[in-house]
């Protein structure tokens, strides 16, 4: 598989405190190229036994995952998506499944 897709995976770290005493959680950010896959009929069927839709599955190298739970591509963060699942292969690879919140983060 042709990886030509830049991904950005988000890990949520701890929680810094603001001026007025918000919690705001500290994330750090990793970039890595992964391939776009398909997702069967089995997978949305058991996606949505969880309450999730699948927008998106992908194929990267498993070194290069650490348990982030969110992730954006191109750069484009305005589409941020949380993973909730992961598939490890044994190839080295890893598919991540990714969906997105309706009504805003």
């Amino acid at each position: 598989m042709y990886y030509d897709k830049k991904i950005t995976l988000i890990k949520e770290n701890n929680f810094t405190t603001d001026a007025e005493g918000n919690e705001i959680p500290t994330q750090t950010e990793y970039e890595a190229y992964c391939g776009e896959i398909s997702i069967n009929q089995s997978e949305f069927f058991s996606a949505s036994l969880q309450k999730f839709k699948p927008e998106m599955a992908v194929e990267m190298h498993e070194e290069e995952y650490s348990g982030e739970q969110k992730a954006y591509f191109d750069d484009d963060k305005s589409k941020i998506y949380d993973i909730y699942r992961t598939f490890t292969k044994k190839n080295g690879k890893l598919e991540l499944y990714l969906t997105r919140k309706t009504g805003g983060i």
